[in-house]
């Protein structure tokens, strides 16, 4: 099973570009997300070949270098970073 982990679409440095989705393997086995897509707040497809490893994590994010610079719990040097397109956003979360 593939499970949504955190979701931050206010990073405390106020760079939406280090927003980010956790999309997390709770299985033991890798499983294939190739061509998955994620859509409505943001629009992203998975590239072929995106494997999310046995109880690993992908983050995606509109911008790695964005991402990487963060600090905190949610770092990339956890798991790997894909961008998305169009931002998530604070204004119709509640």
């Amino acid at each position: 099973m593939i499970n949504f982990g955190a979701i931050d679409f206010s990073p405390t440095s106020g760079n939406q570009d280090a927003e980010f989705i956790q999309l997390v393997n709770t299985n033991s086995i890798a499983v294939d997300i190739s061509d998955w897509r994620l859509t409505g707040g943001i629009e992203h497809t998975f590239a072929p070949g995106t494997v999310l490893a046995p109880k690993g994590a992908l983050y995606v994010c509109p911008n790695a270098a964005a991402f990487r610079a963060r600090t905190g719990k949610y770092l990339s040097s956890q798991s790997r970073s894909t961008p998305h397109t169009r931002a998530l956003s604070s204004a119709n979360k509640k």
